[in-house]
């Protein structure tokens, strides 16, 4: 509950090295990253921030208001789905998601 796993559009099939979740805020994909960020599970943040927000692309990308993709930055995990992660290994990760998600209502 409150979170929400990132899927193709309609009838497209991408071909994803990793998945993308949304949780329901900063704070609580804050809690669970301090658990998972230290763990040999693969789960990381793949975009820090909002394209405007990198200063070194000042040049390229007009500074601009960008509220759903600094919302999306703050909110976004990226899950490994290598061979190695088996299903006790997701589990570990999905526990840990709910637990934040418990954690912080």
């Amino acid at each position: 509950s409150g979170i929400k796993v990132i899927l193709d559009k309609n009838d497209a099939q991408g071909v994803w090295p990793f998945l993308m979740v949304l949780m329901p805020d900063r704070a609580t994909r804050d809690k669970a990253l301090k658990t998972l960020w230290p763990s040999p599970l693969g789960v990381t943040r793949l975009f820090m921030h909002a394209l405007p927000d990198y200063a070194y692309l000042e040049k390229i990308v007009p500074a601009t208001s960008a509220p759903n993709a600094r919302d999306f930055a703050n909110r976004m995990l990226t899950l490994s789905n290598s061979l190695w992660l088996d299903d006790n290994r997701f589990e570990k990760i999905c526990q840990t998601l709910q637990r934040a998600v418990v954690q912080n209502r």
